[in-house]
């Protein structure tokens, strides 16, 4: 807790390294559905060390706080058995609750486990020890509930690799989502039927995710056989406006995946240099946003990263490898995943949801949709 904003994360910075970016009070909710990556089993020993299963951390903020876990597959049970059954437990303030799938095996995985509770909540996933075929790595996140899910994404795959095991997880939040995915080939649809239902994407470059329904998204990614993962902010959260990252001990490798709408692309700095306009791409199947993957790994490791928007803002993923003394690879996305009421543009009484131009002396109304509960806005 402190008297001025911050932004945290707590990082693993040894041979399973991993990022936990935390999302304050973004992070605290009363629902939550899992996110996890489904391709990869777990190694079933490392160092000595076993049962490196897919887990769920839940920590409660208050006391008396009333939790239920509905998972999807059997996980390991406080008297030692394994079961799929709904478990109810009552935390106090701090109190944390854990539980594992029952194996190691890629289709044992938590995704879409439903977790809800009476009084706000923390979870965190973890997946450790990652067995991608050629290295093991821990792959994990604190989630964020499901109301700060959204309808729009853009997942930036890694780059500088031929490395292609790189996925995404869409999981619906409501029954009957139609997600329409578009990449450098082209667009497709895909329909989930239920609440919960969950579909992989392997990734083959920059990707943009529309669904008529509110959806979340995990992506894992992965070099030299070093896995990493992160939930990922929906395009129309509240972002952010200044991120200083540290690099990793070690560091040799240290992408910047940076996100925002079109129009800012002018007013991005890094650590005080503007960004090179020419660099930026425009999302497959919309343009009015763009992207940057900028190569941050010549940059003094010891030196944080700042990046800083002027006008707009901005959603930053960060990726850091280290090849000594043992190889590992650390993902998150620094960005406010709250969201934010839409608003709408009229231009001569039509609604616009395009990008508009418009000529000196035009009017243009915009009208701002209040969630509940929201009185107060900032133009």
């Amino acid at each position: 807790q402190t008297d001025n904003n911050v932004s945290a994360y707590y990082q693993i910075t040894h041979a399973n390294g991993e990022a936990y970016t935390l999302k304050g009070r973004n992070a605290l909710g009363k629902e939550f559905v899992i996110m996890s990556q489904r391709k990869f089993a777990n190694y079933a020993e490392y160092n000595g060390y076993k049962s490196h299963n897919n887990s769920i951390q839940i920590v409660a903020t208050e006391d008396n706080t009333q939790v239920t876990i509905v998972p999807t597959n059997p996980v390991v049970q406080d008297d030692g058995t394994t079961s799929a059954a709904t478990i109810n437990v009552t935390l106090k303030k701090g109190e944390t609750y854990a539980v594992k799938s029952a194996t190691t095996a890629a289709s044992a995985h938590l995704i879409g486990t439903r977790v809800t509770a009476t009084k706000p909540i923390a979870v965190t996933t973890s997946d450790d020890s990652v067995d991608s075929g050629v290295g093991q790595d821990a792959v994990g996140e604190q989630l964020v509930p499901i109301d700060m899910a959204g309808t729009d994404y853009t997942i930036i795959p890694l780059i500088g690799t031929t490395d292609t095991r790189e996925y995404a997880y869409v999981v619906a939040l409501q029954a009957s989502t139609t997600l329409t995915i578009t990449d450098g080939g082209g667009s497709s649809n895909v329909t989930l039927a239920t609440a919960g239902a969950w579909h992989e994407i392997h990734l083959s470059g920059v990707t943009y995710l529309h669904a008529d329904k509110d959806i979340q998204v995990f992506q894992f990614t992965c070099r030299n056989g070093e896995s990493g993962g992160t939930v990922l902010p929906q395009m129309l959260c509240t972002g952010s406006k200044h991120v200083t990252y540290k690099r990793i001990p070690n560091s040799d490798l240290c992408y910047l995946n940076i996100l925002t709408q079109t129009a800012n692309v002018g007013y991005l700095t890094m650590n005080g240099n503007h960004l090179p306009l020419s660099s930026f791409k425009p999302v497959p199947g919309n343009p009015s946003w763009s992207y940057i993957t900028y190569d941050a790994t010549s940059k003094p490791a010891a030196m944080p990263v700042e990046v800083e928007i002027t006008h707009g803002v901005f959603q930053l993923g960060v990726v850091d490898h280290a090849a000594i003394p043992q190889g590992t690879l650390t993902y998150g996305y620094f960005s406010d995943y709250a969201t934010t009421s839409p608003v709408h543009v009229t231009f001569e009484a039509q609604d616009v949801d395009t990008a508009l131009v418009v000529d000196e002396g035009d009017r243009v109304i915009l009208i701002a949709s209040a969630a509940d509960g929201v009185g107060e806005f900032t133009w």
